[in-house]
């Protein structure tokens, strides 16, 4: 079910900056009437680019007819728009990307291995892997995918973690002026969301009493106001409608939910400080400095027009735990551009001309009747087989020959799935295909190359995008992982190892903020028994580089890869490890181990044979 409230009415704006929660006081209702109306103007800006993005949802699902057509006409869906998409997804994410993290100081060289190791474990324990699919799919279809990188003290039998989510774009309102969500001229990002109203009041007990349900109840109104007037069938369609009214089965278990208002900003508001200085002759002067009010930014929770939470943004780093990515990039704009919004006028003329066929087909099936006999009893045409129809003596009934098929529809039908194939970036290559005059593995490999031109310009922002989810991971790590927890690793040979690991933040001497690793690893006894070995302290100096790995692993690239490779060995260009790191071989440490151990062997019996 998809639950949007970023073109709907719910989102009142008289109403709800003007209707700042009475029981509070009244510099806190001025501070939510003036948050309220920053988030509006945001909202008012974002709509230039999300008022199709319900439509392209409904396309991508298959609702492609904008209009109710008569019963006796065809209304069929061939949805290229998804098959297109799904079967790019998958070059993306053939293989899982991977954080390789890159030491500022050479001495937290051994750290940066640890933690790419680490970050490795959890993507496979959380399955990380789902969520780059989701906000991949989410740039497919509204042009831009949005994510959070959290943490959660609970999880993990109350160990905690970091949280990488996926988040719905249409709960997503970024400043209007910036071009990425942290940038250099960023005011802050709203994330409006509905949430259940009894989860709400356990995580702010104070105000519990005063929370209540209020988007449960507007829906019960919406849907009891369309119903009255009989047009409900008609317009559940209807773009102005709230989105959620066409999927209103889903709310008939009433849970409660409260439309939260969570605000991470980055405002530029100054204050003057007062304070007193002694001068130099022992006598006490005021002193006025102005200063940032919010120098570490501003965390905000607003919901039934309460102020429940005003503090510093949740983490040391500064950052707003939000990521973008787009799916293809408008220059200076911070939303990116549907892979829908270029699909469409070829969807929908395709549909349209395969229905015209079908009604054709269907009226040459099924021949129009004529009689001149007044008592036929014309409900006994009923087309059967081997029907005898009586009539009046004298009286003719015929049937008009059925009107054949334009040939000519087919022939456009092929056309419009080329020019959609062009547009979606496609080719015979990429689907699988070959070209019956091409069989060259070098000509066919260009053509694959070629093929993939967008599919690389995607993967390079997904790169980008990647690397803000890393650093932030990162950052997570840093300030939250105090606790020592066991990780499970794969190490280059494939076999399982075990760490534990935990960072304490330390002042130093100066003041300065010291961070210090604690690892310890895991080793086999003789008995097979799995035993902690000695605990190792490591001293991170600097921050750390995010680089992420990603690509496609198809068999053709695979096999390319694999030629290739064993031609430069061939030649001597590089040796056994190199070619097993580029094919990516499992077990490649035992399998240099029986190498060497092999041509140790062979050494030793050619001397002795000399």
């Amino acid at each position: 079910m998809r639950e949007t409230f970023g073109g709907s009415d719910l989102l009142e704006q008289d109403k709800l900056v003007d209707g700042a929660h009475v029981d509070q006081d009244e510099e806190n209702r001025e501070k939510v009437k003036g948050l309220l109306s920053q988030f509006f103007k945001w909202k008012s800006h974002r709509e230039q680019y999300s008022k199709n993005w319900m439509e392209y949802y409904k396309f991508f699902r298959g609702a492609q007819w904008d209009s109710q057509r008569p019963s006796w006409k065809s209304s069929e869906v061939v949805n290229l728009i998804w098959s297109a998409i799904h079967s790019q997804i998958p070059l993306q994410t053939d293989v899982r990307p991977k954080f390789s993290f890159l030491p500022q100081e050479p001495s937290d060289m051994i750290f940066a291995s640890i933690l790419e190791k680490i970050a490795d474990s959890e993507w496979e324990k959380y399955n990380w892997l789902r969520v780059v699919f989701e906000v991949i799919l989410d740039g497919y279809i509204y042009g831009t995918g949005f994510s959070s990188m959290n943490y959660d003290p609970e999880i993990d039998y109350g160990i905690g973690a970091a949280v990488y989510k996926s988040e719905d774009p249409f709960y997503c309102y970024p400043d209007p002026d910036c071009n990425d969500i942290n940038d250099s001229i960023s005011r802050g990002f709203w994330y409006v969301h509905p949430m259940t109203t009894s989860r709400l009041k356990a995580k702010y007990p104070k105000f519990a009493s005063l929370i209540k349900g209020d988007v449960v109840d507007f829906i019960g109104k919406q849907r009891a106001d369309v119903k009255s007037s009989g047009t409900y069938a008609e317009n559940n369609t209807d773009k102005n409608m709230p989105e959620y009214m066409s999927h209103s089965a889903s709310y008939d278990c009433k849970i409660e939910k409260t439309l939260v208002f969570e605000g991470f900003l980055k405002p530029s508001d100054v204050e003057e400080i007062e304070e007193d200085k002694e001068g130099e002759n022992g006598e006490i002067k005021k002193q006025y400095t102005i200063k940032k009010k919010y120098p570490n930014g501003r965390h905000v929770v607003i919901a039934n027009g309460l102020l429940i939470l005003d503090e510093d943004l949740p983490y040391e780093d500064g950052l707003i735990p939000f990521s973008r990515y787009n799916n293809y990039i408008l220059s200076r704009e911070f939303f990116g551009v549907s892979e829908i919004e270029q699909l469409k006028p070829s969807q929908v003329v395709f549909n349209k001309i395969l229905s015209f066929a079908l009604d054709s087909m269907a009226l040459m099936g099924n021949p129009i009747w004529i009689s001149d006999d007044p008592q036929l009893d014309i409900s006994n045409l009923t087309n059967k087989p081997g029907l005898v129809v009586p009539k009046s003596p004298g009286s003719t009934v015929t049937r008009e020959m059925g009107v054949p098929l334009n040939p000519g529809f087919m022939q456009i039908l092929d056309r419009l799935v080329g020019w959609f194939n062009d547009q979606a970036g496609q080719s015979e290559f990429s689907r699988g295909n070959t070209e019956g005059a091409v069989t060259a593995a070098s000509a066919i490999e260009q053509l694959i190359s070629a093929s993939r031109t967008r599919i690389r310009q995607r993967q390079r922002n997904l790169d980008e995008y990647l690397k803000t989810v890393g650093r932030q991971y990162a950052n997570r790590v840093f300030e939250f992982y105090s606790v020592p927890k066991i990780y499970r690793i794969t190490n280059d040979d494939g076999s399982k190892m075990f760490m534990k690991m935990s960072i304490e933040n330390q002042q130093g001497e100066n003041g300065d903020p010291i961070r210090i690793a604690k690892v310890t690893k895991y080793n086999e006894s003789k008995n097979g028994e799995i035993l902690p070995g000695q605990e190792e302290t490591l001293i991170i100096k600097g921050n750390l580089d995010i680089r992420v790995k990603t690509g496609s692993d198809l068999p053709f690239e695979a096999a390319d890869k694999e030629r290739k490779s064993l031609s430069l060995f061939d030649r001597g260009i590089i040796d056994e490890e190199e070619v097993l790191d580029q094919i990516n071989m499992p077990n490649k440490e035992k399998i240099l181990q029986r190498l060497a151990e092999r041509q140790q062997m062979l050494a030793q019996q050619q001397q002795q044979g000399a």
